[in-house]
């Protein structure tokens, strides 16, 4: 950014172009080049702030402030943010309620998944074989006991909750 005049500008030509640009009665082609010039320049941004208080107490306006039931409302709500915040910093940390929470949740889910697996478990042993019976043996005798089914998984398994 420039601090400096462009050369071939004097202070006063600056101030002249921004009180003509704080009026608005510079034509768009030059508005524009003032415009990228006020990117630019410093010094243009400072000349044109002068313009617009010197327009405004030209014009016999009083100056722009905010409101006083404004600047009384933002006040008590700043100093019952101090007062909260004053109230936090004596308190202890929070997390204790925190991390009981989170551990009463990981038991309940190891809990339900302890039950769904034994429900799982359930139905595996209450399913009748998916082999038919062979055919050829004499209707006369009688079939000899089939051994209770066991899983390779159902020796893993904890022995049954609700048997």
């Amino acid at each position: 950014m420039l601090d400096e005049p462009k050369p071939g500008d004097s202070p006063s030509d600056l101030s002249v172009q921004a009180l003509l640009y704080a009026s608005g009665e510079m034509e768009a082609a030059e508005a524009a080049a003032f415009e990228q010039r006020l990117g630019e320049d410093q010094a243009a941004r400072e000349a044109l702030c002068q313009a617009v208080e010197f327009a405004t107490l030209a014009s016999g306006q009083a100056p722009p402030t905010p409101d006083p039931a404004y600047r009384d409302r933002v006040r008590a709500t700043l100093r019952q943010r101090r007062r909260h915040m004053k109230k936090l910093v004596g308190q202890p940390p929070t997390f204790g309620p925190i991390a009981l929470w989170m551990a009463l949740g990981a038991i309940a889910a190891i809990l339900m998944m302890l039950v769904l697996t034994h429900m799982a478990s359930m139905h595996q042993h209450n399913e009748p074989p998916t082999h038919p019976r062979p055919t050829t043996a004499p209707q006369s005798e009688q079939p000899a006991p089939m051994p209770e089914r066991v899983d390779a998984h159902s020796r893993l398994l904890p022995p049954p909750i609700f048997a």
